[in-house]
């Protein structure tokens, strides 16, 4: 005859088998992220140039710079837009503007969490796409240094 005790190690082992068997080999939960990529979108476009791509890896370079050490709270799912990049020919060369527009919502539910936006602006000798592009980093790093606020909440 089996003790109690023997009957409730074997129920918990076979409850811990079953939670490995659902929870994907190698996954950890420190593992999964706070902050996810998710939509990306540009209102922008350049000859020659996949902007939302260039938007989506500049926001993936620059998500793990964010200190999310301190935030608490469930996986959330950041979806960023390009509302504007223009570029004018001023008397001192070329001056670029950036607005980056990001969402913040629940993973599981997708609820809204918060609305992030981030600015940038410079002034250089001519039009270059590198020039857009430090300004497209500086606005969309902007938008992120907010997530930690954001999460503060």
């Amino acid at each position: 005859m089996r003790r109690i005790g023997d009957v409730y190690r074997s129920i918990l082992f076979v409850a811990l088998e079953a939670g490995a068997l659902l929870t994907p080999a190698g996954v950890d939960a420190k593992d999964v992220p706070l902050v996810a990529v998710g939509e990306i979108s540009a209102n922008v476009s350049r000859p020659d140039v996949d902007v939302p791509e260039v938007l989506r890896a500049t926001v993936v370079e620059e998500l793990p710079a964010i200190d999310l050490s301190h935030a608490r709270h469930r996986p959330m799912i950041l979806s960023v837009s390009l509302v504007r990049m223009e570029t004018e020919s001023t008397a001192q060369g070329a001056s670029t503007t950036c607005v980056i527009s990001a969402a913040l919502r629940t993973k599981k539910e997708g609820n809204l969490f918060a609305i992030l936006e981030g600015r940038a602006h410079t002034q250089a000798p001519a039009v270059t796409f590198a020039q857009e592009r430090a300004v497209l980093r500086g606005a969309v790093r902007g938008a992120l240094e907010r997530i930690p606020e954001a999460l503060a909440q």
